[in-house]
């Protein structure tokens, strides 16, 4: 048996020795045992080395699988978050609300962080949902570069606008989409945008449903120029002439904008919509004006044969808007003279002139829209005829007689004077919204809605008041508040007021008055959080 086998302290010994006595020389049986330690030494250092290195693999194993299941935890926890389990459907929507309506924008930048061209770039969900959803493609406004100068400019600008559609829009969007195409009156904007109505805009009209078109005065004689048969699918039309003063009308024929063609095969335009302030502009005789449902025209000024006719072609009109800037004054004879108009459809109606009320009869009107000058008088009989001879069920009304700058208080409408606006109220058992900021309520009528005697189904007011008679008006609000009121039978059941404004010319002799009405006005909108309160002041009208 090996010396080192059998004496295995003495080694240890033997290491003493030789380390602390540096003159001990060792024995042949110590240096066999030295020798046989050193191999044994070597041998296990080895072996260790190996176990080390094998650690340090499984070590650096181990260390990956732990990462690998962070990552899948990391993953798991994303996996079952709420907002990894939103419905595509859902997203869908999401993004559609985001645009809220807003059209893309062409010519398009780079790295664009408009909607939605911003959803394809967060990810691939996202890019694959965006692209998916044809509603967020559909409507398209291209705005007029004026600084496109040379004939080689304006035809790259225009091929690129064309290459987007093409590229970033039609193979996303539905097969009808809406289409804008916005200019100033600028005088470098007018040969720009002949070009595009020419080259952009018929190319795209197939595919169009919506159109919605900012001219210069100028060139809407390029408009009219266009081909009908391009309007055909058109459903929706927005036309807005810009005004310009520099603009020389012997250059225009009005006979030839009236019997302009461009609407001729418009077959399916059931929206129109115009706005011009150009004194000149005349409407196209022939546009189909009886198949419209939805109609908005403001001029500068109407002639009143003109808005007859118009009204009298318009027999499938459920909403009609007819405004002016400059009211049409000093034609009585032509309204009382006039064939009755009656339009069985129209649910909205929107009127500058109430002179033409006394011809029209509509049995469908639920919404009645009056605007007036001050200075030209209006009877409430005339809304009384209106609403007996069609039957109708009134369900909104206002009536605007806006002053001009700086009228005095007698110049104001006084409800107490007309004798038939009570029978007015008393026909009006449905409404729901009363606006007639110009006109005065005197207590009389006040205390009648306050008690649900007229207008019982009332939830929005808005009126002119008597300084003095600002408490009867928070007396009204009071008792509509709370409904302290009741009458018999279902037809009659009193409504719960949600909006109440009434304004006064506040004179400072008569503050006292209005201190408690303003107090007991305000504790209401805070505790209830409903519309209500008292405007003491009128811009532009004097105390």
């Amino acid at each position: 048996m090996p010396w080192l086998e059998a004496h295995p302290d003495g080694i240890r010994e033997i290491q003493r020795k030789a380390l602390e006595w540096k003159r001990h020389i060792l024995s042949s049986a110590e240096l066999e045992a030295v020798r046989q330690s050193m191999g044994v030494s070597t041998r296990n250092i080895g072996a260790l080395g190996e176990t080390i290195d094998y650690l340090i693999k499984e070590i650096s194993r181990l260390r990956e699988y732990q990462d690998s299941e962070r990552r899948l935890l990391e993953n798991s926890r994303i996996a079952v978050t709420p907002i990894r389990n939103v419905p595509r459907e859902i997203w869908a929507e999401i993004f559609v609300h985001a645009l809220d309506g807003r059209p893309i924008s062409l010519p398009t930048k780079q790295h664009d962080a408009q909607l939605p061209w911003s959803l394809l770039r967060v990810c691939s969900l996202w890019r694959n949902i965006a692209l998916g959803d044809k509603r967020l493609w559909d409507h398209v406004m291209v705005q007029v570069d004026a600084s496109l100068r040379s004939d080689a400019k304006l035809k790259a600008w225009n091929d690129h606008i064309a290459r987007g559609l093409e590229e970033l829009i039609f193979p996303y969007c539905n097969d009808k989409i809406s289409f804008g195409l916005i200019s100033s009156g600028a005088l470098e904007h007018r040969r720009q945008t002949r070009y595009s109505l020419r080259s952009l805009l018929v190319p795209c009209l197939p595919r169009l449903r919506e159109l919605t078109l900012h001219l210069p005065a100028e060139t809407i004689s390029t408009f009219y120029d266009l081909p009908s048969e391009c309007f055909s699918g058109l459903q929706s039309m927005d036309l807005q002439i810009n005004y310009e003063i520099y603009i020389d009308t012997s250059l225009f024929d009005q006979q030839i904008f009236r019997r302009a063609a461009v609407f001729d095969k418009a077959h399916c335009l059931r929206k129109f919509s115009l706005h011009s302030d150009w004194y000149h502009f005349v409407l196209p005789e022939r546009l189909p004006w009886s198949q419209i449902v939805d109609l908005n025209v403001y001029l500068s000024t109407w002639k009143l044969p003109e808005m007859l006719n118009i009204l009298r072609q318009c027999v499938n009109a459920r909403r009609c808007v007819l405004g002016s800037s400059i009211p049409i004054r000093g034609q009585h004879d032509s309204s009382t003279t006039a064939d009755p108009i009656t339009l069985p459809h129209l649910e909205h109606l929107g009127l500058r002139n109430v002179l033409v009320l006394d011809l029209l009869t509509l049995p469908s009107l639920t919404s009645l829209h009056l605007e007036n000058r001050w200075d030209m008088g209006f009877e409430p009989k005339s809304l009384v005829s209106l609403i007996e001879r069609s039957e109708c069920a009134l369900r909104a009304l206002s009536y605007n007689s806006q002053p001009e700058s700086k009228p005095k208080n007698s110049e104001l409408l006084h409800a107490g004077e007309y004798p038939w606006f009570e029978q007015l109220l008393d026909l009006l058992p449905i409404l729901l919204e009363l606006r007639m900021p110009y006109v005065i309520f005197g207590p009389e009528i006040l205390i009648l809605i306050a008690h649900g005697h007229v207008l019982p189904a009332l939830t929005e007011l808005e009126c002119h008041l008597w300084q003095e008679d600002t408490p009867d008006f928070v007396h009204l609000v009071e008792q509509r508040l709370f409904r302290r009121v009741s009458r018999t039978g279902p037809s009659h059941s009193i409504h719960s007021l949600r909006e109440a404004v009434g304004r006064y010319v506040l004179h400072p002799d008569k503050i006292e008055v209005t201190k408690d009405a303003h107090a007991r006005i305000e504790k209401l909108s805070e505790i209830h959080g409903q519309r209500v309160k008292l405007v003491r002041r009128w811009p532009g009208l004097e105390n």
